[in-house]
């Protein structure tokens, strides 16, 4: 399944923002962002190996999604994780109630989880403490939240200053494609690509695409995707655009 980095952040005028990389093998199958046809109700991509997501809201504003921790590669699991996020918004169960049914991580691979109710983001995961996140800023990528990466420090900097914009997304997409190497200033650790740049340009396994998702005050949804290929180039944008509850 993917590997993913994401941002978000709550405000008086964004009840979420929501900025995620989904880094990937160029080879694995995968359909762009839209209303899924056996689940209409369910926005956001698809890998079409395993059937999951790595990102998805739907309707009333439920959001969930999945990062992997790299685990041992001789390690046999018996889920894809991005089952995760497609099994939160298929079902109608309150957030702990679906936690708990993953007991010490239900046969999946090491993974962070944020499930999103419409009011309380959650963290869940089989390597760290779940937990109920207060309103402010936050990234995540693929090590248990709390890691300081250079990435995640530059992250949360961008979604904290785009809070305040009457433009976020343009922020957010600066962010999400930008190619430099981040760092910390405290240290001098030699940090490796995914962990210091945001966006992956490798022709085998990199960036395979960026999604912004704003929710307005008055309960309106922004949602848009950019592929790309290879070499890193944009191949298209898919937008979408609705009210919560519609």
């Amino acid at each position: 399944m993917c590997l993913v980095a994401f941002a978000f952040g709550v405000s008086k005028d964004y009840p979420l923002i929501f900025a995620t990389n989904r880094d990937e093998l160029h080879a694995r199958p995968t359909s762009g962002a839209k209303w899924w046809e056996d689940h209409e109700h369910i926005l956001g991509g698809r890998d079409l190996l395993a059937g999951g997501t790595w990102l998805a809201i739907d309707q009333i504003g439920r959001l969930a999604a999945v990062t992997n921790i790299p685990s041992n590669q001789d390690a046999i699991f018996e889920k894809s994780r991005g089952h995760l996020v497609r099994d939160y918004l298929i079902g109608q169960s309150p957030i702990d109630q679906f936690i708990s049914t993953l007991d010490d991580g239900g046969g999946y691979a090491p993974y962070n989880l944020l499930l999103f109710n419409g009011f309380n983001m959650h963290y869940s995961s089989n390597k760290a403490p779940e937990k109920l996140l207060p309103p402010g800023t936050y990234a995540i990528s693929n090590a248990p939240m709390g890691t300081r990466w250079p990435k995640i420090h530059y992250a949360e900097s961008i979604v904290r200053s785009a809070l305040t914009s009457a433009t976020p997304e343009k922020d957010l997409f600066e962010m999400l494609e930008n190619q430099d190497p981040q760092s910390l200033e405290e240290n001098s650790l030699d940090y490796d690509d995914r962990q210091s740049r945001t966006f992956i340009n490798n022709k085998l396994f990199g960036t395979r695409s960026s999604t912004v998702i704003v929710i307005s005050g008055a309960g309106e949804v922004n949602f848009i995707e950019r592929l790309y290929d290879s070499d890193g180039r944009r191949l298209e944008e898919n937008k979408h655009r609705f009210n919560l509850g519609s």
